[in-house]
């Protein structure tokens, strides 16, 4: 049973690596064409907020 949860830790480990590197950041600028007001994604940018994803 030990064995069996190691390899599927390990699978869900490579699986979320693969991701991770093809992973696309996008600016948050691309949250305008969501709707959201470009006054408030100023207010994001001014705190250090550079990508939707941080």
């Amino acid at each position: 049973m030990s064995h069996e949860k190691e390899s599927i830790e390990d699978e869900y480990t490579d699986e979320e690596q693969e991701q991770e590197q093809g992973m696309i950041y996008m600016p948050i600028s691309t949250l305008e064409e969501f709707g959201i007001n470009a006054s408030d994604i100023k207010k994001l940018s001014d705190n250090g907020y550079t990508t939707v994803q941080s």
